[in-house]
């Protein structure tokens, strides 16, 4: 049995038992799933490496055995029906270890959603505790990188959205329309955005 299909079996099986806590327990995704156990531990790691599940903690930091939260990344993808494919290959063909950075998730979550806004995104990254500055980093960051896709022809905006400020002139939409693969495009220099799906790199046009 490959591990992509024990991951979609597990998937399925969080789908069901997902709540509005989203706090998930190992002993309930091997009954939901009818998996051996040791099955559903190898696909929870791989969901964890997709940021689709994290570990929960005690509050000293260490990691609670067993015990899963569904990331807002993972509720997307459940809600959108994502399938799991084989982890990502880079020009090396060495699978690459990025799925924590910023942009692969903003990616990720442009492969499912497709449409977007720089708020959408932000909510979606930052939990309920995050700070002002850390809601202001990544705002800044998120604009940045969606305004590079833009300018490389990964994204095209739509009509904006209204904003919540009455002097607000809203929040610019995007769509994609170029969606090249798993890995995420990458800024390189101010004049161009390497992409490592096509190994090969789009000039900035605006």
């Amino acid at each position: 049995m490959s591990h992509v299909w024990t991951s979609q079996a597990v998937m399925a099986a969080l789908h069901r038992l997902v709540d509005s806590t989203d706090q998930l327990d190992l002993a309930d995704i091997v009954r939901e799933s009818g998996l051996e156990r040791k099955q559903v531990i190898s696909a929870c790691d791989k969901l964890v490496s997709h940021a689709f599940l994290s570990r929960q903690q005690y509050s000293d930091g260490k990691v609670k055995p067993g015990k899963f939260k569904l990331t807002p990344e993972g509720r997307i993808a459940l809600e959108a029906g994502a399938n799991l494919k084989s982890g990502p290959k880079g020009p090396s063909g060495k699978a690459r270890d990025t799925a924590g950075s910023l942009r692969e998730k903003v990616w990720r979550l442009l492969r499912i959603r497709q449409k977007a806004s720089v708020p959408e995104v932000v909510a979606l990254l930052c939990d309920g505790d995050a700070t002002p500055q850390t809601m202001k980093r990544t705002t800044d960051n998120v604009q940045k990188y969606l305004r590079a896709l833009r300018a490389t022809g990964y994204l095209i905006e739509m009509r904006r959205e209204p904003g919540t400020k009455p002097t607000s002139n809203g929040f610019k939409r995007y769509l994609l329309v170029r969606d090249s693969g798993p890995l995420a495009p990458t800024r390189r220099g101010k004049d161009c955005v390497y992409d490592p799906n096509e190994e090969r790199e789009y000039v900035v046009l605006a």
